[in-house]
């Protein structure tokens, strides 16, 4: 197998995944709305409607793009390349946190909060992550956190291989 269609699988796969999982998410969202206050229900639910339209955004694209790269289109490694590059960062400061990824999860990264700690994250899973200073429940930041996603990163070296840019 080529290995344009192997990351054309890896992102087509990881993107219905994504786009699956937050259908679950928007269940399970709704359900936990019907506890809240009025006005703070409808600032949650704004923020989260809001959450939820770029996280399917960027699953739907992920899915297409692997879809595309699969057949070969030339213009899917432009797409593929961007889309690995929004997967390499982790990050967590007080108040905002991100991370993405779509298929496999290998997170390696310094806490700085705590220095000399490393922090180590492996999952088979498709991951949108983004939380900006609204907490839902009670998950909280408190620390700062750097790193990357080592399979992304693998990811984008094969395609710069594949198809120099």
């Amino acid at each position: 197998m080529q290995w344009s269609k192997l990351i054309g699988l890896w992102l087509g796969v990881g993107g219905i995944l994504g786009i699956i999982g937050f259908f679950k998410l928007y269940k399970v969202f709704a359900k936990a709305r019907a506890t809240l206050p009025p006005r703070p229900a409808l600032i949650t639910s704004l923020f989260f409607l809001f959450l939820l339209a770029l996280g399917l955004a960027l699953f739907s694209w992920s899915a297409w793009t692997g879809l595309e790269l699969w057949r070969g289109t030339p213009q899917a490694y432009k797409w593929a390349r961007t889309i690995f590059i929004l997967q390499v960062p982790v990050i967590a400061l007080p108040g905002f946190d991100y991370g993405f990824c779509t298929g496999v999860k290998l997170w390696l990264a310094l806490n700085l909060s705590h220095p000399g700690r490393v922090d180590f994250e492996f999952d088979f899973a498709t991951e949108s992550v983004i939380h900006l200073n609204i907490r839902l429940g009670k998950y909280k930041v408190k620390q700062l956190v750097l790193g990357a996603n080592l399979p992304a990163v693998a990811g984008l070296i094969g395609l710069i291989k594949i198809w120099p840019v």
